[in-house]
């Protein structure tokens, strides 16, 4: 599996690339610390898997999740952040990310949840407005 990092602090990404590209079947082939940035590499590098932060420097990574989503990319979107408000999981989702991994999760969830094929969302994260409901990353929706 060909992976994307898109994260803005180095060392944070330096560690998922050393690590996720240490797992059997995983690959890291390029990372970026800006969402035109990993738009540049998208058009130069195949990759499976994008793995993105939402808080980058030059745009939010939910608008990046869009401009991929819009483009047609045959990516799976996992979003890895701090940034775990209900309204910002949702809107990812709605704007076509296929799960969610919030940076407290453990290193076993991430690889995982990189894993699945099939949609993965969290538990307990409900947003009134537009009804949506997430599960653990260990609970698959199909």
């Amino acid at each position: 599996m060909r992976i994307l990092i898109v994260e803005e602090q180095v060392l944070c990404s330096e560690m998922l690339r050393e690590i996720l590209s240490a797992q059997p079947g995983l690959r890291v082939v390029a990372t970026a610390r800006t969402a035109a940035a990993a738009e540049a590499l998208l058009e130069r590098e195949g990759v499976d898997v994008v793995l993105l932060d939402l808080l980058l420097p030059d745009r939010s990574g939910l608008e990046l999740i869009g401009a991929l989503a819009a483009r047609g990319s045959r990516a799976r979107l996992v979003v890895c952040s701090a940034m775990n408000h209900r309204a910002a999981i949702a809107t990812a989702f709605s704007l076509g990310a296929h799960a969610f991994v919030p940076k407290t999760a453990t290193l076993a969830e991430l690889i995982d949840t990189l894993r699945t094929r099939r949609r993965v969302e969290i538990e307990n994260v409900t947003v009134a407005e537009e009804d949506v409901s997430f599960r653990l990353p260990r609970q698959l929706v199909a």
